[in-house]
C-alpha cells in the first residue's frame, strides 16, 4: 500500500569550440515519488518532488532564460529577472493528486502541479514550458448496471485553472460529458466546455502578456456494434471563441471491416476547418519598438488513415499504414498589438499596418502536402523471439496558393 521511488540524472559536456558554447554544459535532476493506498486501494495520495539545476557558460543561460518555456525578458514579467551574467539556473517542480478509484460507482480525483520558471528537464527528457502552476478536479459518475435502453453509462464534470508564478491566473474552465453503451452494442458520447477568458504569457514570443477571449465547445461521437464484421463510427466538434475571435469545426468519419478473423481493414477521414482573427505572424522594428504582427488565418486540413492487420499464422502477421495529409493555409487582414489586456477583443490590435516586405495577401499563402505511409512484417518465431522487417517511406512539398481543393491537392501530392 505504500510506494517509494526515487531518480537520478545527469548530463556533462565536455566543450572546447566556443561555437557550442549555447550548450548546458552540466545538467542535473533528481526527484522523489510517494504513492499511499487506503481501504483495499479504493482511496489513493501520489505526491512526487524534482529539483533540476543546470549551468554552463552565460551564452547557453541566456539562451534557456530566453527560450519560449520562459520568456524572463518579457517587459511585464515582474517576478522574474532577465540576467546576462548568469551561469545557473536552479528550479523545482511537483504534483500531488488525491482521489477515489476502483470499482466505486462515485470516483473522483483532485490534482495539482506545478513547474518553477527555473525548472528544466530538457537535457535528458522533454519539458514543454515551465512556470505552471495547473488545478484540476474531476469527478465520475457509472451506472454498472443494465437499465432502459443502456447497457452502461458514465457521467463526468470537470474544473480546471492554471495560474504562473506570479500568481497571475492565466485560464479556467470546465466541462460535462457522458459516454454510454446501449443494450444492442452501438456506443454514444459527448460533451461541452466553456473556458472562460485567458491571458497567454507567450503569443507575442517574448513581448508582454495578452489577453484572449474565452471559447465554448462541443463534441459528438456515435459508434455502432463493435462485435460485427462492418463497424462504422463518427465524430464532430466545434470550438467558437467569444468576441467572434476564432472558430473550429471537425468532422471524421471510420470504417472498419473484418471479411475474415484475420483480417482487418480500416478507413478513416477527416477534415477540420480553423479560423483565428490572432496568428502569430512576425516582430518588427518600428520607431525603435518592437510591434507583433498578427494575422486572420483561414485553415482547412484533411487526411485519410488507412490501415490493414493481416495476420496470416499466430505468429507472422503483416501491418500496413499509410495517411495522406494536406492542409491548405491563407494568411489575410493583417494587424499588429496596440493594447494586449484591453477589456474588449478589438481594442488590442490595429489593423492600420502597412506590412513590409511581399504583398501581404498573396506572399504567405501555403498548401502542405505529405504522405507517409509503413509496412511491417513480423515473425515470433519462438515465444517472446521476434524478427521484424520494416518499409517506410514519406512524400513531403507545398505549393503557395492556400486554395483549398482536395482534387488537385491530391494530384499534387501523388505526383510528388
Amino acid at each position: 500500500n505504500t510506494i517509494i521511488g526515487g531518480m537520478l540524472t545527469s548530463t556533462n559536456r565536455f566543450i572546447d569550440d566556443a561555437h557550442l558554447d549555447f550548450l548546458n554544459t552540466d545538467a542535473y535532476t533528481g526527484g522523489i515519488d510517494l504513492t499511499q493506498y487506503w481501504k483495499d486501494k479504493k482511496y489513493y495520495l501520489k505526491m512526487n518532488l524534482a529539483v533540476s539545476h543546470i549551468q554552463g557558460d552565460s551564452t547557453a543561460i541566456i539562451e534557456q532564460q530566453s527560450s519560449s518555456r520562459r520568456y524572463f525578458q518579457r517587459p511585464d514579467n515582474n517576478y522574474n529577472t532577465f540576467d546576462s551574467s548568469r551561469t545557473s539556473l536552479t528550479g523545482q517542480a511537483g504534483t500531488i493528486e488525491f482521489g477515489k478509484q476502483g470499482y466505486s460507482k462515485w470516483r473522483w480525483l483532485f490534482w495539482l502541479t506545478w513547474r518553477s520558471p527555473e525548472f528544466e528537464t530538457n537535457d535528458v527528457g522533454f519539458l514543454h514550458h515551465s512556470d505552471a502552476i495547473f488545478q484540476v478536479f474531476w469527478a465520475g459518475y457509472r451506472f454498472t448496471e443494465p437499465f432502459s435502453i443502456f447497457r452502461s453509462m458514465q457521467i463526468n464534470i470537470n474544473q480546471w485553472t492554471g495560474w504562473d508564478f506570479g500568481l497571475n491566473n492565466n485560464f479556467y474552465g470546465g466541462n460535462v460529458n457522458a459516454n454510454m453503451e446501449f443494450k444492442n452494442y452501438w456506443q454514444f458520447g459527448g460533451g461541452i466546455n466553456l473556458d472562460g477568458g485567458s491571458t497567454s504569457n507567450t503569443l507575442l514570443r517574448g513581448g508582454p502578456s495578452i489577453k484572449y477571449p474565452g471559447t465554448s465547445n462541443y463534441w459528438l461521437s456515435i459508434g455502432t456494434d463493435s462485435r460485427k464484421k462492418i463497424q462504422l463510427a463518427s465524430e464532430a466538434s466545434s470550438n467558437y471563441g467569444f468576441e467572434n475571435s476564432s472558430k473550429n469545426s471537425y468532422f471524421g468519419i471510420s470504417l472498419v471491416y473484418r471479411p475474415l478473423n484475420a483480417l482487418r481493414i480500416a478507413i478513416a477521414p477527416g477534415i477540420s476547418y480553423a479560423n483565428d482573427k490572432l496568428q502569430y505572424f512576425t516582430t518588427e522594428e518600428y520607431n525603435n519598438e518592437d510591434r507583433y504582427i498578427f494575422a486572420t488565418i483561414d485553415q482547412v486540413t484533411t487526411n485519410v488513415t488507412l490501415r490493414i492487420d493481416y495476420t496470416i499464422t499466430p505468429e507472422f502477421t503483416i501491418q500496413y499504414y499509410g495517411s495522406p495529409f494536406i492542409s491548405a493555409v491563407d494568411y489575410y487582414d493583417p494587424k499588429y498589438i496596440t493594447n494586449p489586456t484591453a477589456n474588449k477583443f478589438e481594442d488590442r490590435f490595429s489593423t492600420d499596418v502597412s506590412f513590409s516586405g511581399d504583398d501581404f495577401e498573396n506572399g504567405y499563402d501555403f498548401n502542405f502536402r505529405q504522405f507517409r505511409s509503413n509496412l511491417v512484417a513480423r515473425w515470433e518465431y519462438r515465444p517472446g523471439s521476434l524478427i521484424y522487417l520494416v518499409w517506410t517511406q514519406s512524400k513531403t512539398g507545398s505549393v503557395a496558393t492556400g486554395d483549398f481543393s482536395f482534387i488537385d491537392d491530391m494530384d499534387g501530392l501523388f505526383n510528388l
